[in-house]
């Protein structure tokens, strides 16, 4: 049984996990990523300026994430990082258009 789960899951019994490392490690990914869409306004009076560098920082992190995984799907770096500049845009296109509905709702 125990090397069914060791191969059908990758689960070994003596092989345990913190799951407060994992939540730390957790929280500490997100604000790193939360940072280059965010921080700029910290920065930059203007909010149509911020907007810009905040937009053009977060297609960097979302460049350099993809290039990143890359190495570990060993597929082509251009290709990985458009994949996930394409999917972060819409999914930010998505988000822009649901908040608009939603102050059309309470307007």
């Amino acid at each position: 049984m125990k090397i069914m789960m060791a191969l059908e899951f990758g689960v070994v019994t003596s092989e345990r996990r913190s799951s407060i490392k994992a939540a730390l490690f957790s929280c500490g990914t997100f604000l790193i990523g939360a940072l280059p869409s965010v921080l700029p306004f910290a920065f930059v009076k203007s909010v149509s300026i911020g907007l810009i560098v905040s937009g053009g920082l977060t297609g960097l992190g979302l460049a350099l994430v993809g290039w990143i995984k890359s190495f570990a799907t060993r597929g082509n770096p251009i290709r990985a990082a458009s994949e996930n500049m394409l999917i972060g845009g819409l999914g930010g296109v998505l988000a822009y258009v649901v908040g608009e509905f939603f102050n059309l709702l309470i307007n």
